[in-house]
């Protein structure tokens, strides 16, 4: 009797003690290009904590000439905190419909720490700013970005958690009841 009681107090402490778990966490926003030198502000809100590293994926079609890098771009920032250019030169050109429209994707690896900053907040706004180079080429010129990465979650399902919880209450009645 006695190492039944110990068990059910040992459950009721596991109860109320939910174990985090990690889930993967993707937001991804769209949005067409309407002008040259465009800024585009997406929100992510809201987010949940890292657990270690994401990634952000850029995927843009406009115009970014090969042959320029230095001045057709797009720079992001996500809350000041993780920033750089994105450009074909840099990335996965897809396809080139033209000498100045061009479809490319490029990833980039945020750090654990990095990711911690940007997920402690439970928000994130990620500021895509085109070069103003980048001019409209056709009504096909759009980025994409997505922010992904693993998530924390303390979600334990109600029906489970109220058995845990129960089952460990008894085990401490069993232990006053004993004394």
């Amino acid at each position: 009797m006695n190492n039944i009681v110990k068990t059910l107090s040992v459950i009721t402490l596991f109860a109320l003690t939910a174990v985090a778990n990690a889930i993967p966490v993707s937001y991804t926003e769209s949005a067409p290009q309407t002008a040259a030198g465009q800024v585009f502000n997406f929100e992510y809100n809201p987010i949940l904590d890292s657990t270690g590293e994401g990634s952000l994926y850029i995927k843009a079609r406009g115009d970014y000439s090969v042959a320029w890098p230095a001045i057709e771009n797009l720079g992001f920032n996500i809350d000041g905190v993780f920033t750089g250019i994105a450009a074909p030169q840099y990335g996965n050109v897809i396809n080139t419909y033209s000498y100045d429209d061009v479809l490319f994707e490029i990833e980039f690896t945020i750090g654990e720490s990095l990711m911690d900053e940007i997920t402690e907040s439970l928000s994130a706004v990620l500021v895509l700013d085109l070069a103003s180079d980048v001019n409209i080429v056709t009504a096909n010129s759009f980025v994409e970005a997505t922010l992904s990465y693993e998530g924390v979650s303390n979600e334990v399902p109600e029906p489970a958690i109220l058995f845990i919880l129960g089952a460990g209450l008894l085990g401490f009645a069993g232990i006053k009841r004993r004394r």
